[in-house]
Order: C-alpha cells, then sequence, then structure tokens
C-alpha cells in the first residue's frame, strides 16, 4: 500500500517518490515494513515508460518497552 507519493513532471520526464507499507506475518508474528521509493518515467513514442527504479527500507522505529 502506498502511504504517500509525489509527482514532479518536467516535459518528458517525470520522478515518482513515495513510501511503500507492506503490512504481514512471518512465524505467527505480525510486521510493518515500509521502504522509501523513486521511480523515473520517460515519455517515448507518447507512451510513458519506467526507465528507473529504486527502493530503500525505512528503519523500524525502536518500541518503547
Amino acid at each position: 500500500m502506498n502511504e504517500q507519493s509525489q509527482m514532479h513532471v518536467d516535459g518528458g520526464t517525470a520522478i515518482v517518490e513515495g513510501i511503500f507499507r507492506i503490512k504481514g506475518t512471518d512465524k505467527g508474528k505480525p510486521y510493518i515494513h515500509r521502504e522509501r521509493t523513486m521511480d523515473t518515467w520517460v515519455k517515448i513514442n507518447g507512451t510513458w515508460k519506467c526507465v528507473a527504479a529504486d527502493a530503500m527500507e525505512i528503519p523500524a522505529k525502536p518500541s518503547a518497552d
């Protein structure tokens, strides 16, 4: 699920930045995994194509146990 995203367009190039969140369970324990993403799109022959994509994990905040 996308938590947030922003698109910046300049002519035939677009950069999309966002935060992607995945919720699930592993060995019976719930987790939330978050990544900061950046995709680069270029308009080629009238069609937008993703030419580069990157994602970096956002470290979890330490719990206050």
